[in-house]
C-alpha cells in the first residue's frame, strides 16, 4: 500500500483565527483541522450526551464551548454549519481555566478550576456562572470530576475537586451549601492506611480521577503511589506502586481497569481484582507491576484519554514533548505517532462521532483535529524526521531530494557516502551520477564547518531553521556587535522562549540594560502573569538603583498600588507617595496619616520646622 500524498492549505477567518486543512490527495478528503486561539487551550472535553459540541479552558479567562460538527443539531438551524461556530464565556472567571468538564447528565453544565484554585460550574441554558464560595489555595487549577455519593449531598452527582491538601465535593444544585470535605471521611474509613501515607514526608495528593459510574475515585500521588477508594464506603480497594516518578494523570476505562501516567513519561495500566472490592486488609499490599506499561515518551505525561471503540480498546497519550500516541491495549504497542504540535500538549480527548479522531491542544495555542490512522507509528521514520526538522511540508524539490537522502543515510548506518554509493549503483543509465553527489554535499551538519552551515542560506524554509537552530544552541553569535541568540529565536518566532530568555538574562545587568526592556516589550506574548513577574523585577531593580519615581511607575502599570506607595516612602519621595495614595486608594487609608507623619519627620530634621508642623 503507497503512502498518503498530502497537501496544505491556510484559510485566514480573521485576525488571531486561521484555519490549516491538510487534503489526502489520492482520497480528496480532509483529514486534519487546526484551530487558532489567542490564549492557552488548557483542558478540552466532550459530552456523549453533546457530542457535536466541546468545551475548552483557555488561558486568558475565557471558556468557549465550540460546536465543530453540525450533527446532532436541528435542521433548521444547520443549513450549512460553520466549523467555527462558537461561544465564549467570560463574566465571573478570573485566571486560566486549567480544567473543564461536562456534566454526566445535564447536556447543558459544566464544570471548571481556574489556577487560583477556583472551582465553578456554568449553566450553558441560562448563562449562569456560579463560582463556589469553598477553593484551594494553590497556584494551580485542582483536578475536577463527577461523583456520587451516598448520602451528604441532595445531587445525583456532585462535583469533586482535589488539590494537595483538601478533597472537596461542592453540590451543583445547592452552590451555597456548604460542601463536603472528604479527606477526613476516607481517613476515618482507612486509619492504617493513612497514618502509612502520612509517614511519608513528600507524599502529597497529584491528580484525581472518578469512573464513570461515579462510585470510584482514584488518586494518584507524588511519589508514584497509586490508590482507589469507594465512595459509598471510603473504603479502601487497591495501591499500586509501580510509578517512581510523580503521577499526573489517571485515566478510567472501566469500574475494574484505568491508567496513569507519570513525570518520568511512562504510562501503566491497572486492573482492580474482582475480590478486592470488598476483601482488602487495613494495610493492603501493594501492586508493584501493573498489568502492563506502554513506553515511549521521553517527558511528563499531561493527560490519557480512552477511546469510545467497541471492539479494541485504544489509549491516547499526550506529553510536554510535543508528541500524542495512540496506544493498542492487545497488543501493548503504539499505533499512531502525532508530531504536529509545536510546543507542549496539555489535553486529549476522542471524538465522539468519529471514534478514529482524536483532539489534541497546547501551549502553541492550536486545537488539531485528526485521525489516528493518518499518522502510523514508525521508529526509525520518526526519529528521523525529528532530525530533519519535523515538517516536510513547503519545501522545494530539490531541498525534498537532499531530505530523502539525509533520511535514506540515518535509517542505513548514518553514512551519506555509503549511501550516495549504494544509490549510484542502483541508478539507471539515463540519470547522471554527478547529480547524487551534488546532494551529498549538503546533508546538513555532517561536516562541522562554517561552510557547511552556511550552504543551509541557500536552501529553504527549514534550512535556515536549521541554522538558527543550531547557532542559538550552541550560542554561536556572541559578538554584542551581531544579533544575539534571543534575536535568532525571535526570528523563529519562539517568542515565548526568547522573552523567558530576556528576563532571565536582565537580572543580571544594570538597571539601564536594554535587555530589561526588550524583556518587558516581548512579555505579553507570554500572557498578563508573564508582563506582571517582570514588571515587578523591573521596579525592585530600580528601586534598588535609587529610580523610586520609575519604580513606582512599574508598580502603578501593574495595579501595584500599596508597593508603590511603598517604595516612595522609602526613597523619601513623600510628595510623590502622597499623591499616589490620594489618587488610588480609599479615602479611609491609614496609610496618609503614616506618610504625613514621616514627611514630618523628614522635614525636622532639615530644620524646615513650619512645614513639619503642618504635617
Amino acid at each position: 500500500m503507497s503512502a498518503p500524498i498530502f497537501l496544505y492549505a491556510i484559510k485566514e477567518l480573521s485576525l488571531n483565527h486561521f484555519q490549516i486543512i491538510k487534503w489526502n490527495v489520492k482520497t480528496h478528503e480532509s483529514v486534519n483541522c487546526i484551530k487558532g486561539h489567542n490564549g492557552y487551550p488548557f483542558s478540552i472535553s466532550i459530552s456523549p450526551l453533546t457530542p457535536y459540541q466541546a468545551v475548552i479552558g483557555l488561558g486568558d479567562s475565557n471558556i468557549k464551548i465550540w460546536t465543530f460538527s453540525g450533527e446532532g443539531k436541528s435542521m433548521k438551524k444547520r443549513k450549512k454549519h460553520d466549523f467555527y461556530e462558537s461561544k465564549i464565556i467570560w463574566k465571573g472567571l478570573q485566571g486560566q481555566i486549567e480544567h473543564v468538564l461536562w456534566h454526566p447528565k445535564r447536556p447543558d453544565l459544566l464544570a471548571y478550576s481556574t489556577q487560583y484554585g477556583r472551582v465553578g460550574v456554568y449553566d450553558a441554558n441560562a448563562n449562569k456562572n456560579t463560582v463556589f464560595k469553598t477553593y484551594h489555595k494553590q497556584e494551580y487549577g485542582p483536578n475536577i470530576s463527577w461523583g456520587s455519593l451516598s448520602s451528604g449531598t441532595g445531587s445525583e452527582y456532585v462535583l469533586v475537586s482535589c488539590g494537595a491538601e483538601h478533597i472537596i465535593a461542592y453540590d451543583p444544585m445547592e452552590p451555597e451549601k456548604q460542601p463536603v470535605f472528604l479527606a477526613p471521611l476516607l481517613e476515618n474509613a482507612n486509619p492504617a492506611w493513612t497514618q502509612s501515607i502520612n509517614a511519608k514526608a513528600n507524599a502529597k495528593r497529584s491528580c484525581m480521577a472518578i469512573d464513570s459510574t461515579g462510585k470510584l475515585i482514584a488518586f494518584g500521588y507524588t511519589d508514584g503511589v497509586v490508590d482507589v477508594y469507594r465512595l459509598d464506603t471510603f473504603k479502601l480497594v487497591f495501591v499500586a506502586n509501580c510509578h517512581r516518578h510523580c503521577v499526573l494523570a489517571i485515566a478510567w476505562q472501566s469500574p475494574t481497569k484505568f491508567a496513569t501516567g507519570c513525570r518520568h513519561g511512562t504510562v501503566a495500566i491497572h486492573t482492580i481484582p474482582s475480590t478486592g472490592l470488598d476483601n482488602l486488609p487495613d494495610i493492603p499490599l501493594a501492586d508493584s507491576s501493573a498489568s502492563y506499561v506502554l513506553s515511549g515518551h521521553k517527558k511528563n505525561i499531561t493527560a490519557l484519554a480512552w477511546s469510545t471503540h467497541k471492539d479494541t480498546p485504544l489509549l491516547a497519550s499526550v506529553s510536554v514533548d510535543m508528541i500524542a500516541c495512540v496506544w493498542n491495549e492487545q497488543s501493548q504497542k503504539p499505533i499512531a505517532w502525532f508530531r504536529e504540535h509545536r510546543g507542549r500538549i496539555f489535553s486529549v480527548c476522542w471524538n465522539i462521532l468519529e471514534p478514529n479522531e482524536v483532539f489534541t491542544c497546547g501551549d502553541d495555542r492550536f486545537i488539531f483535529k485528526w485521525k489516528y490512522t493518518d499518522h502510523p507509528f514508525s521508529p526509525k521514520l520518526g526519529s528521523s524526521l525529528a532530525y530533519l526538522g519535523g515538517k516536510l511540508e513547503n519545501i522545494n524539490h530539490s531541498t525534498l531530494q537532499r531530505y530523502c537522502l539525509t533520511l535514506a543515510s540515518k535509517i542505513y548506518g548514518g553514512d551519506p557516502a555509503e549511501t550516495v554509493k549504494n544509490v549510484k549503483s542502483q541508478l539507471p543509465s539515463d540519470l547522471l551520477s554527478d547529480q547524487v553527489d551534488s546532494y551529498a554535499k549538503w546533508v546538513p551538519f555532517d561536516d562541522n564547518t562554517e561552510n557547511s552551515k552556511a550552504f543551509l542560506l541557500f536552501g529553504g524554509k527549514n534550512d535556515v531553521r536549521l541554522l538558527l537552530e543550531e547557532e542559538d544552541k550552541q550560542a554561536y553569535i556572541k559578538d554584542s556587535e551581531n544579533p544575539s541568540t534571543n534575536d535568532t529565536r525571535l526570528w523563529l518566532g519562539t517568542t515565548r522562549g526568547c522573552a523567558q530568555s530576556f528576563g532571565d538574562i536582565g537580572n543580571d545587568f544594570t538597571d539601564n540594560s536594554i535587555a530589561d526592556w526588550i524583556a518587558l516589550a516581548l512579555s505579553p506574548m507570554n500572557g498578563k502573569d508573564a508582563w506582571i513577574n517582570l514588571m515587578e523585577k523591573k521596579a525592585k531593580k530600580l528601586a534598588e538603583t535609587d529610580h523610586h519615581i520609575l519604580a513606582a511607575t512599574c508598580y502603578i502599570a501593574c495595579s501595584r498600588i500599596c508597593e508603590a506607595v511603598e517604595v516612595c516612602r522609602k526613597g523619601s519621595k513623600f510628595r510623590e507617595a502622597i499623591t499616589i495614595a490620594k489618587a488610588r486608594m480609599p479615602q479611609n487609608e491609614n496609610v496618609l496619616s503614616t506618610l504625613f507623619s514621616e514627611w514630618g519627620g523628614a522635614l525636622q530634621k532639615s530644620d524646615e520646622e513650619i512645614l513639619a508642623a503642618l504635617w
